[in-house]
């Protein structure tokens, strides 16, 4: 009905959804439009809202997020993952557990980006390490902005991030250094610099079910030639 509000009420700026589907992101994909931003004054307001709004900007630049009663979460062990990514991959936490999840990858700068959702991975590391701090509530989801070929600005929860070279065996990518922090008022506030054990020795990051910012830069250390 889009078409017909935009002929008959011209004069209105916006026509905004209010979500509560289980299929958010194909309505997102109906209101966004170059003649109609996205607005979302009203979705569920539950955790699953922690990753919807990473999916709203990062993939349709939504220029509003508003989940109803924002200030009044209710029932978050209900929470389920859609599994509406079917893709698997092995990602690794330590070289010594290795797990079939579900991810994906893309070309993004001068890298291939692996991202795998860790809610399986989690439940392989926690037979290993029982105390391993992690919640399973939140929906994996995030937000990644190359600020240069080899800089990344990202932003999630409850997902793993692994650099690859593009061609998949010409060369090895190492993560320089990983920086955690905020912006306030457009300006980045430096919090810790993560290395060792907390990036695997320069191979991942990992992002829990805290929503996090990590300003990273990630290069490559030397390349094989092909046998």
């Amino acid at each position: 009905m889009l078409d017909i509000w935009h002929a008959v009420a011209s004069h209105i700026d916006i026509i905004s959804p209010n979500i509560y589907r289980e299929d958010f992101w194909s309505v997102c994909y109906e209101y966004a439009r170059l003649d109609n931003p996205l607005f979302i004054p009203e979705t569920v307001h539950n955790e699953r809202s922690a990753a919807y709004v990473f999916y709203a900007i990062g993939q349709h630049s939504a220029i509003g997020f508003s989940p109803f009663a924002i200030d009044d979460i209710a029932e978050p062990e209900s929470i389920v993952d859609d599994g509406s990514y079917g893709y698997r991959h092995t990602a690794s936490l330590w070289r010594e557990i290795r797990a079939r999840v579900r991810g994906f990858s893309c070309e993004l700068g001068d890298y291939r980006l692996q991202i795998s959702f860790t809610r399986e991975l989690a439940e392989r590391v926690r037979a290993f390490w029982p105390g391993f701090p992690y919640e399973s509530k939140v929906p994996a989801a995030g937000l990644i902005i190359a600020v240069e070929n080899d800089k990344y600005i990202v932003a999630g929860t409850s997902f793993l991030l692994k650099s690859l070279p593009k061609d998949n065996f010409s060369s090895n990518v190492e993560i320089l250094w990983v920086d955690e922090g905020s912006f306030r008022d457009g300006e980045w506030i430096l919090g810790r610099r993560l290395n060792g054990d907390e990036t695997g020795h320069g191979s991942w990051v990992y992002f829990d079910d805290k929503p996090r910012v990590h300003e990273s830069c990630i290069i490559k250390v030397h390349s094989h030639p092909l046998i």
